[in-house]
């Protein structure tokens, strides 16, 4: 039994000292270290610690020790030594935040027995802790404000989607839309704005319009751009106008100080043209633009670019002059007109080179070359200037001097200057009108003319004159133009423009564009001007036609193509063009011609073909010949979509009309739901490329194309988190748009329920199924196999699986709840889950639905790995006394504490408190409580009355030691050496300790006493506890008389003298020396030296140290004889590395009573003394004559031999 409860022979050794009365009166002090724990652990982890057990002086400690709390282990419950290390182990593997492991070490050793309480609170990291403290989305959104950094790191955190607020199913869908998906901060703020938790940053600019005036060089300055709120932003800046520079375009966080950021432009006064500029600085973001424009009063002249000054101050002259080359007006009324514009070039810029120009050409022109020459004299070294700076101004002058002077000399020299202007890219539009001037014999080759003039025009030559120039050439003989090059169409269409372009030159251009290979914007342009300006058939062939060969098919062509067909234009693929560029809002049927052609047309593309059923379904009458000719094809092709699962603005028409219950079969229910849930996504965002839909239920998301601002997107679930992506990859959750159904909904139920009649596997229509038994509650075993069925088959997010398990959780707790252990079906279910990612409430409901279920091994597994938070504790108690029950199961760790700790809160049955007094081992305090409700109880105690006892009796702990006694003793079988080590702890404690003893033990010491002879045999702790007994008795019979006597007799011979031996002489003869004299006693330690100190007052004044005899372990005396009136004062130390501590102090004096025994020396002694202190002399000198004669009988009788 000893060697059973892990004690060994350290247990065994101690009571056998008992047994035969050795007590060891020394007090060991148990130290431990730390006293209480109250310390801190991660969640998740098993972490180590120990604590110190030793005694307070250093002297060897043995024992056991307890844990009260199955996730606190104590890696080797038995120790020994001067300084023992503990070491135990806190599994704190699936608990959270909050949880709290409490309990108590319980130390069962030589020095008594100690409670060591400990309480480890479990918390999760830094970032874990955090995340607890998210309950909402605002928490988080606050946490972002006041530390960005933090929230960015917990948002790509794996663990993030642990917070509170992520267990919402659609924040979850929502945050894995968004993750890893672009910029790491736009997504955050897409998800905290997504969530309503902060407002979206807008721009905001203190002023919509920027002014400057007459600036003399450039300018730096600083638009102030304001963030509405806190958050991430990123924009750029684009500039429109050429006198604004932007140093950087691209802005982001970084650059907003306290909401601001400065954006830095340049307005350059050298790119400013005369008069007001206008300009604009857009900022962008993905969802606005906020538009500054910018106004800028041109400055001085010598910053403004030279062709800028031309544009701006030739161009109502240059127009006049144009119309006077081409005689388009009487030349008198130009002519006045040239001059009113020169005199307002004059008036802006005063007398510059080109003004004088400009004034002697005009004077030449009317004929006043006096006046002409006298403008040239009169500024003739300025003009002669130009020459270096302005060659093209020079050549001007020099041409005029020809015109005035005609020296023939100066002319060649003149032309090959006017070249090599024309040559060096010179762009003034006088120096071609000047070559052909000088040089006027070039037109007498017009083939060559024209081709000069070409490769002017291919260099970038652009002068209205030489276009001019041109259409004469054309115009006179059409047959030059054999091609419709880029040059020709520009001469044709400046002469357009002006309305001087006759019929024939326009046919010869209509009759070249037919047989032009490649399409041109600019003959098209072209082309429309001709039919615009010559509205007859064969220009609007020619211009249908190259509409056709440039693939035009938007809307804004489709008049040209609506005219052709009408005009009875016969052009190749005219129709099919006409389709195409068929306006969305066309509310007519279309023409029968176009109907009849492509009714027997069956090569149209499926866009043509979609565009052309749709407006037969629409606006043909369902009667009609033709509507009957198209029917069989429209039913083919929409079944031909529908199976490819298209969706766009036309086939929905198509669906609509075509799309009957009767005509669903396997193939189309399989597409067809996708179909009727469509929903139409309209953006006005030309950056948004994809409409992303994410299902809260679903791993896999669908990502959809948006052309023209618009995509078809599948809406199977009202909670579908709709997100939007732009060409880089970024993905954004609030961007404006519309949505609409694509289908009517009347009917779309029962097309629903059709298709999941005939294809009852389609996983959208599965979902929503799964989705209402979720939302509604499981009903039934139907239910039940509906969604493990679902759970399989489809790829669901691990928070929507866990929801459904949850419910099927929840059901099956509910069926056995009410059915009790007859509840079938579930637990084989409920065995295959994975609980690792369980919460503690589903892992909690599924071992009490597979305890309540009987499956009481499997249960257990569970409970031994994820631990017993949150099981009720009734099914607990079933649950420890099923496992008690197993005949599998001996004695098990894990099992037994379980069963005392539902013990102590008063939860325990027949079976639990059986298996308890047979197998539980810990301190004498649970010990006790077990045993003695199973007393009550009736159950079977097996041993552990003798446990308990032989524990008590090693540590000490011997409250309640009697009843443990009783118990023991009442058992079929007791121990011989258990029961004298019983007795002898009674024996010490009464002796040693005055403690009470009932008349049982000295009952029993008396029958181990009599008829005993030698009494050497006899532990001397039972003579002591026995002799004083009877000491304090009040009467004792003859037998104890007898056994008192001898006792004393023992004692005395072995020189045991105690303080209350004089008590023994009303039974017994005392000798003097015990009898006339007073004692000093001390009781220590077994070591303890003490030192005594006494004095006799009144005689002496000063203590003086006198010795202690030892008469016991632990118990020290001091005799003295003291008379009549004398006082003996004492004071005991303890000795200790040479340091005196006092331990007791105090008086003793002579009393008279039953200790003066009649004739006696010391009562002789005392009468002596009294009679002299009264000064009674005769009575004195009686006394001392027989004192004296009473010695000398005395040495005569007793003579040494």
């Amino acid at each position: 039994m000893l060697q059973e409860i892990g004690t060994g022979d350290t247990m065994r050794e101690r009571i056998n000292r008992l047994a035969k009365g050795i007590v060891d009166p020394e007090v060991l002090r148990l130290a431990v270290s730390p006293p209480e724990l109250n310390d801190t652990v991660h969640a998740g982890e098993v972490t180590r610690k120990d604590i110190t057990v030793s005694d307070e002086e250093g002297r060897y400690i043995k024992g056991l020790v307890y844990s009260s709390n199955i996730r606190v282990r104590v890696a080797n419950n038995a120790f020994g030594g001067v300084r023992n290390r503990i070491a135990f182990e806190i599994d704190s593997m699936y608990l959270t935040q909050k949880d709290v492991i409490t309990g108590a070490f319980y130390l069962v050793t030589n020095a008594g027995e100690q409670k060591v309480p400990y309480s480890f609170s479990v918390e999760v990291e830094a970032s874990g802790r955090t995340l607890e403290n998210l309950n909402t989305a605002a928490d988080f959104a606050g946490l972002a404000r006041k530390d960005q950094e933090t929230a960015l790191r917990l948002f790509e955190y794996q663990d993030f989607i642990e917070a509170p607020f992520m267990q919402d199913i659609h924040v979850r869908a929502l945050y894995d839309g968004l993750k890893s998906r672009g910029n790491r901060q736009n997504l955050l703020e897409e998800f905290l704005v997504a969530l309503k938790a902060k407002d979206a940053v807008r721009l905001e600019v203190e002023s919509s319009l920027l002014s400057y005036e007459k600036l003399e060089k450039p300018v730096k300055e600083v638009l102030e751009v304001h963030a509405s709120t806190w958050g991430y932003v990123q924009f750029q800046v684009t500039a429109d106008g050429d006198f604004l520079e932007l140093p950087k375009r691209s802005f982001g966080p970084l650059d907003f100080k306290d909401g601001t950021c400065q954006v830095t432009y340049i307005v350059n006064p050298a790119r400013l043209h005369g008069g007001r500029n206008l300009g604009a600085l857009m900022v962008s973001t993905i969802r606005e633009t906020v538009q500054i424009r910018v106004e800028a009063q041109g400055g001085d002249e010598e910053f403004r670019l030279p062709k800028d000054q031309e544009r701006e101050n030739l161009g109502h002259y240059l127009q006049s002059r144009l119309r006077y080359e081409l005689g388009l007006s009487e030349p008198g009324p130009l002519l006045g007109k040239m001059r009113q514009e020169i005199d307002s070039l004059r008036r802006k810029s005063g007398e510059t080179p080109l003004n004088v120009l400009l004034q002697a050409e005009q004077a030449v022109l009317e004929g006043q070359a006096g006046r002409a020459d006298e403008l040239l004299e009169g500024h003739r070294g300025e003009l002669a200037d130009l020459r270096r700076d302005m060659p093209e101004l020079y050549c001007f002058y020099q041409y005029l001097l020809q015109v005035l002077k005609k020296k023939e000399g100066q002319r060649d020299t003149l032309i090959r200057l006017v070249k090599k202007c024309l040559l060096e890219e010179r762009r003034h539009p006088y120096l071609f009108l000047l070559w052909l001037k000088l040089e006027p014999e070039l037109r007498e080759n017009p083939a060559e003319l024209l081709e000069r003039m070409r490769r002017l025009f291919e260099r970038g030559f652009c002068s209205p004159f030489l276009y001019a120039q041109a259409f004469f050439l054309f115009q006179r003989e059409p047959l030059l133009m054999h091609r419709l090059g880029k040059f020709e169409v520009q001469v044709l269409y400046f002469a357009v423009r002006r309305g001087i372009l006759g019929l024939e030159l326009a046919q010869r251009a209509a009759q070249l564009a037919g047989s032009a290979k490649h399409y041109t914007r600019s003959c098209g342009r072209l082309l429309r001007s001709l039919y615009e300006k010559y509205p007859e058939k064969e220009f609007l062939s020619a211009a249908c036609g190259m509409l056709i060969k440039g693939d035009c098919r938007d809307e804004k062509y489709f008049p040209w193509y609506q005219k052709a067909l009408e005009g009875g234009v016969s052009l190749t693929r005219l129709y099919e063009y006409y389709l195409y560029s068929l306006p969305k809002d066309y509310p007519y049927l279309l023409p029968k011609e176009v109907l009849m052609y492509f009714s027997y047309e069956k090569s149209m593309d499926e866009y043509s073909r979609s565009l052309l059923y749709m407006n037969i379904l629409k606006y043909m009458k369902p009667d009609a010949e033709l509507y009957k000719q198209y029917e069989r094809e429209i039913e083919k092709f929409t079944m031909e979509q529908l199976l490819a699962a298209r969706v766009n603005e036309r086939l929905v028409v198509l669906y609509r009309h075509m799309i009957y219950k009767e005509m669903i079969d396997q193939r189309v229910a399989r597409v067809l739901p996708a179909v009727l849930r469509s929903c139409r996504i309209e953006l006005d965002n030309p950056n948004i490329k994809y409409v992303v839909v994410c299902y809260e239920e679903l791993e896999e998301e669908d990502a959809f194309l948006v052309r023209d601002k618009m995509t078809y997107v599948p809406l199977f679930r009202e909670h579908s988190v709709i997100l939007f992506q732009d060409g880089y990859g970024n993905r954004y959750a609030n961007i404006p748009y519309k949505k609409v159904p694509a289908m009517e909904k009347k009917n779309i139920r029962e097309l629903e329920e059709r298709c999941y009649d005939v294809y009852p596997s389609h996983e959208m229509l599965r979902l929503q199924e799964c989705g209402e038994i979720v939302d509604g509650g499981i009903s039934g075993e139907a239910d039940v196999i509906t969604l493990r069925r679902i759970a399989a088959d489809l790829r669901l997010k691990p928070m929507y699986r866990k929801r459904i398990l949850i419910r099927m959780v929840q059901y099956y707790q509910k069926v056995a709840e009410a059915e009790g252990t007859d509840a079938a079906g579930g637990a084989e279910y409920l065995l295959g889950l994975n609980m690792e990612r369980l919460s503690r409430q589903e892992r909690a409901g599924i071992c009490e639905t597979l305890i309540q279920q009987d499956y009481i091994r499997e249960a257990w597994a569970r409970v031994c790995r994820y631990g017993t938070e949150g099981i009720r504790r009734a099914r607990l108690l079933k649950l420890c006394s099923r496992m008690i029950l197993s005949p599998f199961l001996d004695e098990d760790e894990t099992l037994m504490l379980l069963s005392c700790d539902l013990f102590s809160e008063g939860k325990h049955d027949s079976v639990v408190l059986d298996y308890l007094c047979e197998h539980f081992n810990g301190s004498g305090k649970q010990m006790y409580r077990i045993l003695n409700q199973a007393v009550r109880e009736k159950i079977v105690v097996y041993d552990m009355p003798e446990r308990l006892l032989a524990q008590m009796l090693f540590t000490g702990a011997t409250e309640r030691i009697d009843q443990v006694f009783d118990w023991y003793a009442a058992g079929k079988k007791t121990e011989d050496n258990l029961v004298k080590a019983y007795f002898t702890i009674k024996s010490s404690e009464y002796f040693m300790r005055g403690e009470a003893a009932g008349d049982r033990v000295f009952a029993y010491l008396e029958g181990a006493i009599r008829g005993i002879t030698d009494f050497d045999k006899i532990p001397t702790v039972y003579l002591l506890a026995l002799s004083r007994h009877y000491s304090a008795l009040p009467a004792l019979d003859e037998g104890q008389r007898e056994l008192c006597l001898a006792i004393t007799s023992h004692l005395l011979a072995e020189g045991r003298v105690f303080s209350w031996f004089k008590e023994l002489g009303k039974w017994v003869p005392m000798p003097d020396s015990v009898m006339e004299q007073v004692a000093v006693e001390y009781q220590g330690d077994r070591d303890a030296r003490p030192a005594l100190q006494v004095r006799i007052l009144p005689e002496e004044e000063e203590y003086h140290w006198e010795e202690m005899r030892r008469v016991y372990p632990g118990i020290f005396i001091r005799q003295k004889v003291l008379f009549e009136g004398e006082i003996l004062e004492y004071r005991i130390f303890e000795k200790k590395e040479e340091k005196l501590t006092l331990l007791k102090e105090g008086s003793l004096t002579w009393e008279p009573g039953q200790e003066k025994i009649k004739g006696s020396r010391f009562a002789a002694l005392n009468e002596m003394g009294l009679c002299l202190a009264l000064k009674e002399e005769n009575t004195l000198k009686e006394k001392m004559l027989k004192y004296a004669r009473d010695s000398a009988a005395m040495e005569e009788l007793f003579r040494l031999m």
